[in-house]
Order: C-alpha cells, then sequence, then structure tokens
C-alpha cells in the first residue's frame, strides 16, 4: 500500500544512518519445491491458531540479519503472534554492511538476508555464490533521485553531461537511459561519495548536481529546503526491486517447511501493515528506537512498497541491464535464474497460507494470488523471457543508432 503524509522536521539533525536498500556504492568492506500439499490444520491453543505441527520435525529456528531500518513485515508477524503460530523462532542478528552479511551467510552463521539490495546478490549469483532468492522485502524502498531548489529537469535525458553522486550499477537510473541509447556509464560523471549524507553534502556544495539517495536520507528528503525532490525510484521503474530475500541452498534443502512458515508469516504482516501502517511504523519506531517522524518518512511515502513476492520478472529485468552494463561475471551467461530465485516454495506458501487464513480477508488473498501471477510470469515461460532479453538488447542497439544519426 502506498500512502503520502506530511511530515513534521525534526529539532535536531538525526547523524545515524539506516543501510537497507541504499545505494550500492554505500556498502563497504533450482530449487524446487517440496511439492507436498499440506492439509489445513489448526491445532486449538487457547484460542490461537496453531500451524506449527507443519514444520513436521523441523525446529524452525531462523538466524536473521536485521538491517537498520527494519523489516516492517516482521515486525507485524513477530507483533501479531504469527511467528509463534507457525512455531518459528527468529533470532535477528545486526550487521553492518553487506558484505558482512554474506559472508556470515556463506559461513553458515545466519540463514537469511533480507536489506541487502538486488544488484548486490545478482551479481553474487553470477559469480557462483551459493544464493536463493526465495523472496523479497522492499518492492521500492523510498529511494530517490534528488537536486537542489533549482535544478531543471526533463526526463532522464537530463542526467547526461552532468554530475551525479552515485553508481552506474543503480540500474533504475541507468537501465532506462541505457534503452534511451545513451552509454550511462560515459555520459554521466558518476561522483562516488559514500554515504548517503555525503550525497546530499555533494549536491548542497555544487560538488554535484543530482544525487541518487537511499530509505535513510527519506526524511531529510521531505524536510530541508535546500533539497529538491525530482523523482522517486519507483517512478522511473514500477516495481524496480529494492531488496530481494536471500538464503544458501542449504537452508532451504534443510528446512523447507520452515521457509514456508517464514513467508506465510510475513504475507500476514504485510496484511497487517496495509490495514493501518501508521500503527505499524510506530511499532517499527519502537523496536529501532528512533523517532517515529523518521520511520514515518519512508514507511508512509508513496514510493515504499513491500512484498515477500520474489518477483521473479523484476529480477530478469534488473539481471539484463547489470549484464548489458558490463556488471556481471562472465559466468553469468551459462546461469538460468530459475536455478537461483525459488519461485515454487514461494506459490506453495501462498496457497498454503490462503487454505489457513484465506476466509478471515478473501479481498487480499485474491490480491496476493493476482500479484504473484503479475510478477512472475517469465519464470513459467521461458521463451517470454529469452523475447524480453532480445528485447532490451534491440531497443539499446536501435536508440543508439538514432542517436548516432542525431
Amino acid at each position: 500500500m502506498k500512502n503520502k503524509s506530511k511530515y513534521l522536521a525534526l529539532g535536531l539533525a538525526l547523524t545515524m544512518t539506516l543501510s537497507a536498500c541504499a545505494n550500492p556504492d554505500n556498502k563497504k568492506g533450482n530449487n524446487e519445491g517440496t511439492g507436498n500439499k499440506t492439509e489445513v490444520s489448526s491445532k486449538d491453543n487457547g484460542g490461537k491458531k496453531d500451524f506449527s505441527d507443519k514444520l513436521n520435525g523441523e525446529d524452525g529456528v531462523v538466524r536473521w540479519v536485521r538491517g537498520h531500518s527494519g523489516n516492517l513485515m516482521m515486525t507485524m508477524a513477530e507483533h501479531n503472534g504469527y511467528l509463534e503460530e507457525y512455531g518459528l523462532k527468529v533470532e535477528q542478528i545486526p550487521m553492518q554492511t553487506t558484505d558482512e552479511s554474506f559472508a556470515a551467510v556463506a559461513g553458515n552463521q545466519v540463514d537469511i538476508v533480507s536489506n541487502a539490495g538486488t544488484s548486490t546478490p545478482l551479481q553474487r549469483i553470477a559469480k557462483g555464490d551459493d544464493l536463493q532468492i526465495f523472496g523479497g522485502h522492499m518492492v521500492e524502498g523510498a529511494m530517490f533521485l534528488i537536486g537542489r531548489p533549482d535544478s531543471e529537469w526533463k526526463d532522464m535525458s537530463s542526467l547526461v553531461g552532468k554530475k551525479v553522486a552515485g553508481s552506474p550499477i543503480t540500474y533504475v537510473i541507468t537501465g532506462p537511459l541505457l534503452e534511451m541509447g545513451y552509454d550511462p556509464k560515459e555520459d554521466v560523471d558518476w561522483v562516488q561519495v559514500g554515504k548517503g549524507s555525503d550525497a546530499v553534502a555533494a549536491l548542497k556544495s555544487g560538488e554535484v548536481d543530482y544525487a541518487c539517495v537511499g530509505t535513510e536520507i527519506a526524511h531529510q528528503v521531505k524536510t530541508d529546503p535546500a533539497i529538491k525532490e525530482i523523482a522517486k525510484y519507483g517512478d522511473i521503474m514500477d516495481k524496480y526491486s529494492c531488496c530481494r530475500m536471500e538464503t544458501a541452498e542449504r537452508f532451504i534443502k534443510e528446512k523447507p517447511n520452515t521457509t514456508k512458515a517464514l513467508l506465510k508469516a510475513l504475507l500476514r504482516g504485510m496484511r497487517d501493515y496495509e490495514k493501518d501502517p501508521n500503527a505499524a511504523s510506530k511499532l517499527l519506531a519502537e523496536e529501532l528506537d528512533v523517532p517515529l517522524e523518521f520511520v514515518e518518512a519512508y514507511t508512509l511515502d508513496s514510493g515504499y512498497e513491500i512484498h515477500p513476492d520474489p518477483l521473479y520478472n523484476s529480477c530478469v529485468r534488473a539481471w539484463a541491464y547489470l549484464d548489458e552494463l558490463g556488471f556481471l561475471d562472465e559466468n553469468a551467461k551459462s546461469i538460468d535464474l530459475r536455478d537461483h530465485i525459488t519461485v515454487d516454495l514461494y506459490k506453495e506458501a501462498l496457497d498454503e497460507v490462503i487454505e489457513e487464513v484465506g476466509d478471515e480477508d478473501p479481498e487480499y488473498w485474491e490480491k496476493q494470488k493476482k500479484y504473484f501471477e503479475e510478477n512472475n510470469s517469465m519464470y513459467y515461460n521461458k521463451d517470454e523471457e529469452k523475447e524480453y532479453f532480445q528485447h532490451v538488447k534491440d531497443t539499446i542497439e536501435e536508440n543508439r543508432a538514432k542517436n548516432a544519426k542525431n
């Protein structure tokens, strides 16, 4: 759900940074489903639902990397007892960087990462890392392209020849430029400056003309008169896939029922956020121990959308852009994304949760089925995927030829 809200300015400047779905330059340092259709069962537990028997002997333990901006679906799932209903024991482990998070997955120190963007896990998959995308977090993460109050803007071509704080790996920006026939790595002067706050400082000082900033800057974008919001990332590219949810193949093989239970709990947590985003935002602010205005700046923004769906189609689009931009390892040519994105497992979880609690909110669950079909069609149609990749290539070549003539 996307909501618009007005925000109060904070009296003190917030110096903390939130890394979830931040710009890629800010970081440092075919699994099939189980195939077993589970019958609906809900044990009586003092009036509470109890689906823990569906773990079928698994311990339900999940070691979860907690991002600095949190995960509202997880917050609501825990607050409303869904983790308990499914027999899940989620240990949230704070980590500072994406490199640290993925190293911990590789070393079997944690199980799941959900706040590390989309470019990074896809690049790691291309290199041959053992990563499985089995769901998602932010579909659109309240990320912005910003300028100064006097910045002029026509369309994406306005970036050509300008200095932009960010990185060309940000395919939300460079993908459309590619399809317009530009070479975004050469036609834009990229200035790598570090954190989002550094990007804002570079913009204000005149060092750059525009800046790409992440979720952590949302409050400042709304309250700082020296900043002009040029565009939300979601306006530039619908459902661009801000953050996917990843794990190692071993976790899904060892705990397929735990994985599905987690997805079901997150789906129900998302429903509660959509019903009352204001109450959900207050819970998240309390959990993160930050001012409410800071959290509401992104959780109530129209550019913020969360969903545990794996978004196969969006991942294909990101893969195509990253490949054309030269950001994927050569090994990518031999990779079938179906071997690294477990769409079937998510579909099983969606079908099961509808059997379990679908009668509570039929309209909501019907919407989730349609959402799945719209955003994962390429997974079930290799020809559609192949045609899409070719379309991207053809569009780039055609527009480059036109630009050359002009």
